[in-house]
């Protein structure tokens, strides 16, 4: 039983239910393709009686292009993964426009790059690492990440920080102006209530307005980002009746790194308020490695030990989005290193912001085997 319902194998529930309707639903983590062809093609079941089917296709894609949209003030962006040899795709609208004619700007981009990306044409896509081989749906995809709308102010002085102005100015918006949006986005089933929002520029416990800001994400499943270095109430009071979590991105493991890094001593405070916040509600912890920076055996093995602490949801990995060559063997064992200290602890661990590509990832993996078979060979001394 499950959830007071009972649970029956495929077989089972073929001859129980030889000409029931079938709806297939799944963790937006899992692989819906895979489980649509195990029934189709190991148990017969038509694709008709599949109630949601859903058509794949592989073509030339990434995960940013299937998956995520950023709406600025008078754009939608389809990715933050800007190289030395692509450009962000992106449309233009105004202000002035009304909310069905932004949203009808975005159908178009995605629709213009998908259809590129299938066909080799030129788009601002070109010259990107991310772009591979991969199953992407034939129907318009939902949104898994709808970033934030606004341009705030920050307190942190990140060394890799895309967006420095930042700091020092704050753009504000009519909060009024965002729920047509998103209700348009739904009417067109570019988003539902699996859609993760994703609340991240600027820094959210110092924002003016924020509490009505908080208020418009009531009831969505929403990633927010903040840096932790105060513990705000308004964000806390969200928290904790919301479907809301935290996501810090710490990026050192002692004091002296942190502060190099964000531009300010506030290691500390952080680790501290994180386990404040902790109590209320999930915790992702984020590492961007910083080849030669943050990369020492001090400042993993301190971040290491914080997380096993702190016991996040998540650890997630990334690295310098301004780096143009693949990382060297010894910062990528400390990423494997991380990896490996979490799963024995049973927390769950992924690459962030698809920085790493294939090479540098298949490399991590097997500096992870290495450190478990290690781990094996000493057990049995």
């Amino acid at each position: 039983m499950l959830f007071d319902l009972p649970v029956y194998p495929p077989s089972a529930m073929l001859e129980r239910y030889p000409e029931a309707p079938i709806v297939v639903t799944v963790d937006p983590s899992a692989n819906k393709r895979v489980i649509q062809d195990y029934l189709t093609e190991e148990l017969n079941i038509s694709r008709e009686r599949i109630v949601n089917y859903e058509v794949y296709e592989k073509i030339r894609s990434c995960w940013h292009a299937d998956h995520f949209a950023m709406l600025e003030e008078n754009c939608w962006k389809l990715c933050c993964q800007v190289t030395i040899n692509n450009q962000l795709p992106t449309i233009y609208f105004d202000k002035s426009d009304t909310p069905k004619v932004k949203v009808e700007k975005l159908i178009e981009l995605r629709n213009n790059i998908k259809n590129a990306l299938k066909t080799g044409e030129s788009c601002a896509c070109d010259g990107c690492p991310n772009i591979e081989m991969r199953w992407t749906r034939e129907a318009t995809q939902l949104i898994q990440f709808y970033p934030a709308f606004y341009k705030s102010i920050c307190n942190l002085k990140c060394i890799y920080c895309g967006q420095p102005k930042m700091r020092e100015s704050y753009s504000d918006f009519d909060a009024d102006d965002v729920p047509p949006i998103l209700q348009e986005l739904k009417d067109e089933n570019v988003i539902d209530g699996n859609t993760y929002f994703r609340f991240a520029n600027g820094e959210i416990s110092i924002i003016p307005g924020r509490e009505k800001m908080l208020s418009m994400l009531n009831g969505t499943k929403t990633v927010i980002l903040s840096n932790c270095v105060l513990y705000d109430e308004i964000l806390a009071q969200h928290l904790k009746y919301g479907r809301s979590f935290l996501l810090c991105s710490l990026d050192a493991g002692t004091r002296e790194t942190y502060k190099k890094i964000k531009g300010a001593d506030k290691f500390d405070n952080v680790c501290a308020n994180l386990k404040k916040y902790s109590q209320i509600t999930d915790i992702q912890l984020k590492y961007i490695f910083l080849e030669g920076i943050n990369d020492s055996d001090e400042d993993v093995s301190g971040f290491i030990n914080f997380a096993l602490e702190l016991k996040p949801e998540t650890v997630k990995m990334s690295k310098d989005f301004r780096a143009k060559t693949n990382y060297n063997n010894n910062t990528l064992k400390q990423s494997a290193k991380i990896i490996s200290e979490m799963n024995k602890c049973g927390i769950k661990t992924q690459f962030s912001d698809s920085t790493y590509n294939k090479e540098e990832k298949e490399q991590i993996e097997f500096f992870v085997s290495e450190l478990k078979q290690q781990m094996q060979g000493n057990s049995n001394v």
